[in-house]
């Protein structure tokens, strides 16, 4: 018995750890070996919960450890293949799954359980077909309005999903590729909330719409078809394919490369009796079709009684000619249009279709004639008379446009115009004369790159209009009051206009004369070099943005400081190097009475990334103003080298201190210049100092306009000598050669109130010789060594070696006597006085003084 028991509990301890391996094994196999920090998706944290991208992370499983909140997955571009049951029964709060790009071939009965609340789901660009998705793939999806599941491979099976659609009855919007004979089944029909729907053909090959492709979606309360072929083409779309489409409000039809436009304007026939929002049928035909398709009122007999506010029939290559006037004309429900689109086709007639289009659909609010190819020479607007096409005899009332042969134009258009897109028209030939627009309610009026010869005339009559472009114009030619009627103009687009030569004919100053309410100004790529002081002047008050980028400006053209509401600066890809600190300072103080944030791009300018433009550089870094675009500004440094401004001003301090070294070196090095070049001058000007002054002296006197005689001196001889031995001079050798010679001594003749330098100059000059008495004395004498000085220069000058005569008083060797005096010591006159002559020696000197003067 004990044994029995013993087995019994053996046996289910067994079983137990049985069960548990078989759980943890499990477990085990279908956690795939990462973890949310290991494969980086990216966490993006808002309000309604966590959104996480983990595109581009080659799972091949869909994690099970998202957080409970998160609301938002994409998970596109992953090799995930399959979606297992109960793949997102952890994140019942998801809202939002994106899967595309995900090679996903099989839905399960369970794939999506517990996504209640999922509203989005794309499931593009798969390999997903009938066979690969379950009966109650969807069924779990009860809050889902919007499905995207375009390119997957419903072609090959030629069928769609019907069953599995079925239980999506609160979808709201379906984008699905379409099979080449489109036909959705019974299942669609349950989706009764279906009011959008974007059948796209991916495609290369036919495509067939029939009378019965579209039943099932359009029985319910279906509101906007968009048939979208991107690759293939459209063979047929039958004559009722829209006749259970008794909602729908918005039709696009949109082929890319080739369809048939006659065939579609065709299958309008079911919504005959309709009221639409929009019909769009654009790109209908061959891109490269070279006969225009004659458009008559046989191809608008279903269109004709279509009520419909808005129509796009651009880039069909329609010819406009007659038979299209004709077709337009035919149109019962004109009051109905209000946006009419016909860009891209080709004009193919003399007159054009802007009378009818402006006149007869009386409600019409917008007009697109964009891009116009023309088969003739004529186009819409005329330099010359002419009558209306619509009623010839009819009288101005409905003529769109009259000529009177003086250079006025006068366009009639509806009461209910207000918006004109006319670009890119070929109107060579054509200038802009005063034209007036007369009715309507234009706000908005585009005519960028019409090619108009000139602006030389006025446009008058839009007394209301917001917006106008006249970008790509050729204005060299200006008229000086173009656009100043426009006094209600808050937007204006003028760049590529050639508009800096029609300034230069000084017409900048009233360009925008009278146009108080522009708030935006597009100035770009006129090759303007400044503005005219009085450009903005009517503007200050409620200019917001500027751009006049591509141009030639070195500065800010205009100032700042005047403007009141001013936001945006535009200066790309000018000639800024810089910008001064009083527009510096104009620029912080505008944002400060603004109280906006002012946007400044200087991108495409090559600033000087310098020492000398520091306090640019610092301001940037500093500057409260928001530098648009600061990875594309560039700036070059003193080798020429290019650099991104963006580097230098995020290690300014950096740079700066570079910068402090630089000047200090600099500093230094011009201080030591300037130190080294002042001791050497010092030291040769008291080398040379005597010669100095000695050529002062001379140009004083020459200033003076003194004029030396040649052959005539006023003193024999001029002595020079130490005060100190003055009584021996006076006493002596005064008496002895004042009784032969004219002496010049300091004492007597040296003039008073004259500087002593001059007055030793004048006695020099004014001397026959120049007697120097060396003594012990005198060699210590400051004076006497400067006589010397300026006595050896005047003999060197004037040729005069001989004039210098010296009297030796004292016992003095001649290496002890001055330099100035040994460089003359073998051309001159030496005599040797004693105290103790003999009888009879000191006659001989005196003989001798008076030969030394004579000769």
């Amino acid at each position: 018995m004990i044994g029995l028991c013993f087995y019994t509990y053996i046996t289910k301890m067994s079983i137990v750890c049985l069960l548990m391996l078989a759980f943890i094994t499990e477990i085990c196999l279908a956690t795939p070996p990462y973890n949310l920090h290991e494969i980086n998706c990216t966490e993006i944290l808002n309000e309604d919960g966590d959104h996480f991208d983990c595109s581009k992370r080659n799972f091949t499983h869909i994690p099970n450890w998202f957080p409970s909140n998160m609301t938002e997955l994409d998970i596109s571009i992953n090799p995930l293949r399959t979606i297992p049951d109960n793949s997102f029964i952890h994140v019942p709060n998801l809202k939002r799954l994106i899967m595309n790009n995900c090679r996903i071939r099989k839905l399960g009965n369970r794939s999506f359980k517990g996504l209640s609340r999922l509203y989005f789901l794309d499931l593009s660009s798969n390999l997903l077909q009938v066979k690969g998705i379950s009966k109650y793939s969807f069924e779990p999806l009860i809050s889902l309005t919007d499905l995207f599941i375009t390119n997957n491979s419903f072609h090959i099976e030629t069928r769609y999903p019907d069953e599995a659609m079925s239980y999506l009855r609160n979808l709201t919007h379906l984008s699905i590729e379409a099979v080449s004979r489109v036909k959705f089944g019974k299942g669609f029909k349950k989706m009764t909330s279906l009011t959008s729907l974007e059948l796209v053909f991916f495609m290369d090959q036919s495509f067939i719409i029939t009378n019965e492709s579209l039943i099932s979606v359009c029985m319910g309360s279906l509101k906007r078809l968009k048939i979208f072929i991107k690759d293939g083409r459209l063979d047929l779309i039958d004559i009722g394919a829209f006749n259970y489409c008794r909602s729908l409000k918005e039709l696009k039809v949109d082929t890319s490369i080739n369809s048939d436009l006659k065939m579609v304007l065709k299958s309008l026939f079911g919504l005959q009796g309709h009221s639409m929002e929009s019909l769009l049928l654009s790109n209908l035909n061959e891109r490269f079709r070279i006969n225009p398709i004659s458009i008559t009122p046989t191809d608008f007999q279903y269109l004709k009684n279509i009520c419909t506010k808005r129509i796009d029939i651009s880039l069909n290559h329609i010819k406009i000619d007659a038979s299209f006037a004709k077709a337009l004309l035919s149109i019962k429900r004109r009051e109905c249009f209000e946006e009419i689109n016909i860009s891209d086709n080709i004009f193919a007639y003399e007159f054009s279709p802007f009378e009818i289009l402006l006149t007869r659909f009386v409600n019409l609010r917008s007009l697109f004639i964009d891009r116009m190819k023309k088969l003739g020479n004529n186009f819409a607007f005329h330099n010359s008379p002419r009558r209306s096409m619509i009623d010839p005899g009819n009288g101005n009332r409905n003529n769109f446009n009259q000529f009177d042969g003086n250079g006025r134009i006068d366009i009639f258009l509806s009461l209910n115009i207000e918006m004109l897109s006319m670009t890119f028209m070929r109107t060579h030939g054509v200038y802009i004369p005063i034209v007036t627009l007369h009715g309507g309610k234009v706000k908005t009026l585009d005519l960028s790159y019409a090619s108009f010869d000139s602006c030389n005339g006025e446009l008058r009559g839009l007394s209301v209009i917001t917006y106008f472009s006249m970008s790509g114009w050729n204005c060299n030619k200006l008229g000086a009051n173009l656009i100043n009627n426009m006094t209600t103009l808050e937007v204006l687009e003028a760049e590529e206009s050639q508009l800096g030569e029609g300034f230069s004919r000084n017409l900048g100053q009233t360009f925008l004369r009278g146009l108080k309410k522009l708030s935006v100004i597009k100035l770009s790529k006129n090759a303007l070099t400044n503005l005219h002081e009085e450009f903005f002047l009517d503007q200050h008050q409620l200019l917001q943005k500027v751009y006049i980028g591509h141009n030639k400006f070195q500065s800010i053209p205009f100032d700042v400081s005047l403007f009141s509401k001013l936001q945006f600066i535009d200066l790309s890809n000018n000639s800024i190097s810089t910008i001064s600190k009083s527009e510096q300072k104009a620029l912080d103080n505008l944002m400060k009475k603004t109280g906006v944030v002012l946007t400044l791009d200087l991108s495409g300018n090559m600033i000087q990334c310098t020492c000398n433009n520091l306090d640019f550089l610092r301001w940037m870094n500093k500057t409260n103003i928001n530098l648009k675009n600061l990875d594309q500004t560039l700036c070059v440094d003193d080798k020429q080298t290019v650099k991104n401004v963006f580097e230098i001003l995020n290690n300014i301090d950096t740079f700066r201190r570079e910068c402090t070294t630089e000047f200090w070196l600099m500093f230094s090095s011009i201080s030591v210049t300037i130190l080294i070049a002042g001791l050497i001058l010092s030291v040769l000007g008291y080398r040379y100092r005597f010669v100095l002054e000695y050529f002062i002296l001379r140009i004083k006197r020459r200033l003076k306009k003194y004029k030396p005689l040649e052959d005539y001196f006023e003193y024999d001889v001029f002595v020079s000598y130490s005060s100190l031995d003055s009584d021996w001079v006076t006493n002596c050798l005064y008496v002895k050669l004042s009784e032969e010679f004219n002496v010049c001594l300091y004492d007597k003749d040296f003039v008073p109130g004259v500087p002593i330098t001059e007055n030793i100059m004048n006695a020099i000059d004014s001397s026959r010789k120049v007697m120097f008495i060396i003594t012990e004395n005198f060699l210590n004498s400051s004076w006497g060594n400067y006589e010397m000085e300026m006595t050896r220069m005047h003999a060197f000058q004037n040729g005069r070696d001989n004039m210098v005569v010296v009297l030796l008083k004292d016992d003095i060797d001649v290496s002890d006597m001055p330099k100035a005096l040994r460089s003359l010591w073998w051309k001159i006159v030496c005599l040797q006085w004693s105290d103790r002559y003999l009888p009879g020696e000191e006659d001989l000197f005196w003989a001798k003084a008076r030969e030394s003067i004579l000769h």
